[in-house]
């Protein structure tokens, strides 16, 4: 967590690296989100380029929002 209130991109990036696939139940998934054209699009290119999945980067965000507002 910073202090001035600022996302470590460093930790989201080390949290959105490729792991090896471990099977999960799908059981906590969130309802649908619309994140408009251009928002989906700079997600999906980012996501391809990383070779990773977009759920997972939208997971590492929303994870490092969390901790750092202490919820």
């Amino acid at each position: 967590m910073t202090t001035n209130n600022t996302i470590d991109v460093s930790k989201i990036d080390k949290l959105i690296e490729p792991k090896e696939h471990i099977k999960q139940h799908r059981k906590y998934g969130v309802m649908g989100l619309y994140l408009g054209a251009e928002l989906h699009g700079r997600l999906k290119s980012f996501a391809a380029l990383k070779r990773i999945k977009m759920s997972t980067i939208i997971i590492a965000l929303l994870k490092e929002y969390l901790d750092q507002k202490g919820a």
